[in-house]
């Protein structure tokens, strides 16, 4: 097998779960990813209704993302250093 097919191996049937031996549905760190996803879109979806969200777009009319993910993010708050998990 190759790297990748290990790791995808190591996921689905691997180290990822101890308590059953059957494969799973969707690996930890993919389900992880998905519930960022899902907030993060829900933090966006409430901050666009918002008149200084609907402000952050170029000059196209699209959204500027990069300005609306700085100020939104945690970076620049009392929460920088404080570990958030999904």
């Amino acid at each position: 097998m190759d790297q990748i097919e290990q790791i995808c191996y190591a996921l689905s049937f691997g180290f990822a779960h101890k308590i059953i031996n059957s494969p799973i549905s969707l690996p930890a760190p993919v389900y992880i990813a998905l519930m960022y996803a899902k907030r993060g879109r829900a933090i966006f979806q409430v901050n666009r209704e918002y008149d200084e969200i609907a402000k952050m777009r170029k000059d196209d009319g699209q959204f500027d993302y990069q300005q609306i993910s700085d100020s939104l993010c945690y970076t620049n708050t009392k929460l920088k250093d404080l570990r958030i998990n999904a």
